[in-house]
């Protein structure tokens, strides 16, 4: 009597969707080019943004104040959906805590999860 065991693999192959291009981001401009120390500004800006596949959904936004204080946050962009190229508004409400140079990055993320680089603005934080 012969015996033997039969050990069967089963590979599985996982198809992985193209995540597509990842969108750019071209421009950053905003209203205004200083923000009071110890108030809070309102900051309307407006940030291009390039996406051949037209899925951006949303904005990231990263505020660093003159004292290393850092506020981030992502947001829907609103009507950037199915547009190929545009401008998307962003409005603000920053608050720095010490006078000098702040920096705000933007970038802009697709229905894929694609990041694009950064977009950059110094802001002067004045004393009140």
């Amino acid at each position: 009597m012969v015996r033997f065991s039969l050990l069967s693999f089963v590979v599985g192959f996982v198809a992985c969707a193209d995540p597509g291009p990842a969108p750019t981001v071209s421009s950053l401009t905003c209203d205004r080019a200083e923000l009071v120390v110890g108030t809070s500004n309102s900051l309307l800006c407006t940030v291009g943004f390039e996406d051949l596949d037209g899925n951006v959904e949303s904005v990231g936004v990263h505020f660093t104040d003159p004292a290393s204080m850092q506020v981030s946050s992502e947001a829907p962009l609103v009507g950037a959906s199915g547009v190929a190229s545009g401008a998307g508004r962003i409005t603000l409400i920053l608050a720095p805590t010490a006078v000098g140079s702040a920096t705000l990055d933007v970038h802009v993320v697709d229905a894929n999860g694609n990041h694009s680089g950064k977009v950059s603005l110094s802001l002067a934080c004045v004393a009140p």
